[in-house]
């Protein structure tokens, strides 16, 4: 039995510390990044949202806490054909405002600097990494009145990603995506420390360990993953994603995502297809209900159990990619089998969708809760972030 999801809140990004009129959307700054904690390892501490915003904001958010005390609370179940919306928007209390950042380029010095990328440290609870459009990986500690307690610049382009080794803690990597593709590994154990820089004569894109630290995964060209040996690097597998299809146009990106088990891989690819595989074996396992555009982000949840007795199951959230498609999200429960399902169509299963989320102009970005089913997205064409799960877990 998979867990019902609700509706939860609407919350207007762009009008902090002032409760809008209902629909109303003021201030015109919109999300360009969110994300939660990838686990939750730090027990006893609030699960933060950090929110980047595209006037250079970047703050913190308790979700949960914040929209409890408002009251605004949905309690409809979403069905599988139906959009999940709420009508009148819910201001949150910010935690802390992080930053309001400022491009250090001497062409653009009252320029926003943009975050595009965060990422929570996997061990400190209050300490983050950014990443944007100014070159720089600035890694944040909320306890510190400081704030900021590093910056790194990187050379090349805009950063594709920004991912931390997840049982250590102690690395960082930062692709960049054209013209040439490179990751930076910094080591977060010694201020400014930059290990090395690999580069690479394709794009880069989202890179990611598994929970065990023992495979470094990158999204190699726009074609597949590739997998590797930590620390060497050393090339063990590859999974090709994309594979061109007559009269449709290439984007050359995918994403990919490791299940919380380390057992089992996401893959979206251009032309709006979503797979899952076994890790071990590539072997493939589900398919999910096709996209309308090219695979933007995908994102596990925590894992979800409806009875002490039944078998657990993770949400699967997958979004397009470009504001010109009919965008939208497509969410699915995905059990953590080992092989492939005996119900198979073309090798794999096909997921039945749980929920499909309307994201007016395309998500910029989503992610859920580490602690409960509880997913937060943003679009691209409005100033709102919407919840959808059970904010209760």
């Amino acid at each position: 039995m998979v867990t019902p999801l609700q509706r939860c809140w609407l919350w207007n990004a762009a009008a902090v510390g002032s409760t809008p009129a209902p629909g109303h959307e003021a201030g015109g700054a919109r999300v360009t990044a969110l994300r939660f904690p990838d686990s939750d390892r730090n027990t006893g501490e609030p699960a933060l949202l950090a929110v980047a915003l595209d006037n250079g904001g970047l703050k913190v958010y308790d979700v949960v806490r914040a929209c409890r005390r408002s009251g605004r609370s949905g309690g409809s179940t979403v069905g599988a054909d139906h959009a999940a919306t709420a009508s009148t928007p819910t201001v949150l209390d910010a935690v802390g405002t992080v930053a309001h950042l400022r491009s250090v380029t001497p062409d653009a010095a009252a320029a926003p600097a943009v975050v595009h990328h965060i990422a929570w440290s996997p061990e400190q609870s209050q300490v983050l990494a950014t990443a944007g459009d100014d070159r720089l990986v600035r890694v944040w500690d909320l306890r510190d009145a400081k704030r900021l307690v590093q910056t790194l610049e990187m050379p090349g382009g805009e950063h594709a990603d920004l991912a931390w080794s997840p049982r250590s803690a102690v690395y960082l990597a930062a692709p960049r995506r054209q013209p040439r593709g490179s990751i930076s590994f910094m080591d977060m154990r010694v201020p400014r420390r930059l290990l090395k820089t690999f580069s690479y004569g394709t794009c880069i894109g989202t890179v990611q360990w598994t929970p065990d630290e023992e495979l470094f995964c990158m999204a190699y060209g726009g074609t597949g993953v590739e997998m590797m040996l930590w620390p060497s690097l050393k090339s063990v597998h590859f999974h090709p994603v994309n594979e061109p299809l007559p009269g449709v146009a290439a984007v050359s990106d995918l994403a990919f995502r490791i299940h919380p088990s380390g057992r089992q891989l996401a893959c979206g690819n251009e032309y709006g297809l979503v797979s899952v595989v076994e890790l071990a074996t590539l072997q493939p396992q589900y398919v999910l209900q096709r996209l309308r555009s090219p695979v933007k982000q995908l994102r596990w949840s925590a894992a979800v159990s409806t009875a002490a007795d039944t078998p657990g199951h993770h949400f699967l959230a997958a979004c397009g990619a470009l504001p010109e498609w009919d965008s939208d999200v497509e969410v699915a429960a995905v059990e953590a089998t080992e092989g492939p399902p005996a119900d198979t169509t073309y090798g794999a299963a096909m997921l039945p969708r749980t929920v499909q989320l309307d994201a007016p102009g395309g998500c910029i970005a989503l992610d859920w809760h580490p602690q409960r089913p509880l997913l937060a997205y943003a679009s691209l064409s409005d100033t709102f972030i919407r919840f959808i799960g059970s904010p209760d877990g």
